[in-house]
């Protein structure tokens, strides 16, 4: 008995590794507690999607690769690690165990240990929208020096919320 392979399992055949590639690269750049065997998992299914909907009218490489990424950004959206409003859930960042309730809440725990001026600056940027010029013209300073000091703000942070810590 011969088998025929149809074109979209041919695709899938020849860009496994290139939806591993993805995978790989996604890993670098998140906690250790999503593991890379979950990230090829995600895009593998996204590789799927993307053999069954290739039109040919490009390279498949080119029509693919949005495809997976998206598979892997929506699979830790499901994990909240790939939400952009809210990385990771409220109730992990608390010290006292008590639960965030919204997104104010979870400002009011991760600017806490910060002087009045840097939450201004915080909330202004993150929580208003506003540009680092827009908040520079309001407190007479240049762009770079709010720059800095959301950069350090960023890198005490990171100290502060080790991924041991978010990945529990």
């Amino acid at each position: 008995m011969t088998t025929t392979v149809t074109t979209t399992e041919q695709l899938i055949v020849d860009y496994i590794r290139f939806a591993k590639s993805i995978a790989a690269r996604r890993k670098r750049r998140i906690p250790p507690c999503v593991t890379l065997e979950e990230l090829q998992s995600a895009a593998y299914l996204g590789l799927v999607d993307a053999a069954q909907r290739f039109d040919s009218q490009q390279a498949f490489s080119t029509f693919a690769r949005p495809r997976i990424e998206g598979a892997i950004t929506d699979y830790l959206r499901e994990l909240r690690w790939g939400s952009r409003r809210s990385p990771v859930q409220a109730k992990e960042l608390t010290e006292t165990g008590k639960e965030a309730k919204g997104f104010d809440d979870l400002f009011e725990v991760v600017s806490k240990p910060v002087n009045s001026r840097l939450r201004s600056i915080l909330k202004w940027h993150f929580v208003e929208g506003e540009t680092q010029t827009e908040i520079a013209s309001k407190l007479g300073v240049t762009r770079a020096c709010v720059s800095q000091t959301l950069k350090g703000f960023v890198t005490d942070a990171k100290s502060r919320w080790t991924q041991t810590r978010l990945c529990g």
